[in-house]
């Protein structure tokens, strides 16, 4: 008889300590594993850069608080380019699990930042390394100013999920109590509230996310517990579930670590320095020529400028072949009128520019000035002609010719400001038209580009070439003609 009342007190007793032990081991084996994430650039699109800025340091640094191992973004960005990842594509959903993978990462915050009908809107998202978005956040703000407890907040409610994947990833250290043998389900939850089956014993706000994998069960709501006194809570916000065969009666606590993890540093860096891979501008063009015997001389004249140019680097991330580039450019002249000195009758004219090239690129991003030289091989023309009646000195010309160009181009503010300076001659310079024989010459160049927005810039340049050791028609004496070209330019440019 003492026998059969001493079974259920000690069923009950037992029942009791293993709650005990698992809600006191809950806390601890709650706290994660360290993250090693990456935190992307921002793009804002409300015309305020430093908000971009602001929000990804914001972010950076709250990530860092909490303890969480954060890649730089270069790093990330260099992988990406050394497996052969163009930087526009770094982060789709199947290139963000590939370099996860490469580099050891548990996820990537990505963000952007934007203006909608007079409001700031900042969205983040928590990409895993399985390329799948497993958290987001949204803010509207009335002022171009992310608060840093806010920036806190949403890194705290991003990086939950990941905490969630490094306690289930943990095997467990400490054995499980309890009675006879039973299947159970369960669902890990946050932000629980109290209830209980089973056992009559309830709890208050507990999660069973703590316990190893094993332990938690497979049903899709919250409130069902172990039977034989599991406790559980009712309602969830971010699910874990698993179908298992525990021990009644009895709980299990898993152990953590502080594992944080260094990624390898790629052994290739790409650097594009003051030179983008792709640039395409539109300029008002104001000329100038002056030049030929008798003189040919033509005021500033406005005129309608078109160049551009690519690097393989744009779509091929291969050494030497990527700094490989091609580019072009297009002049002519609008309203051109010439005529002789001291005469009232004028003609009308036209000029036109051309030319194409190779480029090859060298860039020194790391240096001072991010300094870049540009090789340029091309074949250029450049030719006026004079709609002028027989019996007047007015003559027409043309000349085609092969070059080579040098320019050096630096940031003077980065990543605002860049300047160049170009100098190279021309070979072989052939004639046409209303001029015979052959000459040289050469060209030079300068300029300033102002970066406004990401891909937008706007810019001044000028250019001057000149030409020599040809003669008129039916003359001997040697004769040049020169060119210059002044340019407000606009352009899209990307790397």
């Amino acid at each position: 008889m003492k026998a059969k009342l001493a079974r259920p007190y000690w069923r009950v007793l037992g029942g009791v300590l293993g709650l005990a032990i698992g809600l006191s081991a809950g806390p601890a084996a709650r706290t994660a594993a360290a993250q090693t994430i990456v935190v992307a650039q921002f793009p804002d699109k409300t015309g305020k850069a430093k908000l971009g800025k602001s929000v990804f340091e914001l972010v950076v640094g709250a990530a860092k608080e909490r303890g969480a191992t954060v890649i730089a973004w270069d790093q990330y960005q260099r992988t990406a380019k050394k497996n052969r990842i163009a930087p526009a594509k770094a982060l789709l959903p199947p290139n963000i699990k590939k370099l996860c993978a490469a580099l050891k990462l548990d996820g990537v915050i990505t963000g952007r930042v934007q203006l909608q009908k007079k409001k700031y809107v900042i969205k983040l998202d928590l990409v895993g390394a399985n390329g799948k978005v497993l958290a987001q956040k949204a803010y509207s703000l009335g002022a171009a100013e992310f608060p840093p407890e806010t920036a806190a907040e949403a890194v705290e409610a991003l990086l939950k999920p990941l905490e969630k994947q490094s306690v289930a990833a943990t095997p467990p250290d400490a054995g499980s109590t309890g009675g006879s043998s039973g299947t159970t389900g369960a669902t890990g939850t946050t932000g629980a509230t109290g209830g209980a089956s089973g056992g009559g014993d309830s709890g208050s706000g507990t999660s069973d996310a703590f316990l190893p994998p094993w332990a938690r069960g497979g049903s899709e709501t919250g409130g069902t517990g172990a039977a034989g006194g599991g406790a559980t809570g009712g309602s969830t916000t971010t699910t874990t579930t698993a179908a298992t065969t525990g021990d009644s009666g009895g709980t299990s606590s898993g152990g953590t670590s502080g594992d944080v993890r260094k990624a390898a540093e790629p052994k290739s860096k790409r650097s594009t320095g003051a030179v983008a891979d792709v640039l395409l501008d539109a300029a008002f063009s104001l000329n100038h020529r002056s030049g030929l015997s008798p003189q040919h001389k033509a005021g500033v004249y406005p005129g309608i400028w078109v160049d551009g140019r690519f690097f393989l680097g744009s779509f091929l991330d291969v050494p030497v072949v990527r700094d490989i580039g091609f580019g072009g450019a297009f002049n002519m002249s609008l309203g051109l009128e010439y005529k002789q000195s001291g005469a009232t009758e004028a003609w009308s004219a036209s000029q036109m520019q051309w030319r194409g090239e190779l480029i090859y690129r060298l860039a020194f991003n790391n240096v001072t000035l991010g300094p870049a030289f540009l090789i340029r091989v091309g074949f250029g023309s450049t030719g006026t002609t004079i709609d002028a009646g027989t019996g007047t000195q007015a003559r027409s010309a043309a000349f085609t010719y092969p070059y080579a160009n040098l320019d050096i181009r630096l940031m003077l503010i980065r990543p605002l400001l860049r300047f160049y300076l170009t100098g190279g001659f021309l070979f072989t310079v052939m004639t046409a038209k209303d001029v015979d024989g052959s000459g040289q010459g050469f060209n030079v160049g300068a300029g300033l580009d102002l970066v406004l927005f990401d891909m937008l810039a706007v810019g001044l340049g000028w250019e001057m070439l000149e030409v020599s050791g040809f003669h008129m028609d039916g003359q001997t004496d040697e004769t040049s003609d020169q060119y210059h070209n002044f340019l407000v330019k606009v352009g899209w440019n990307w790397r």
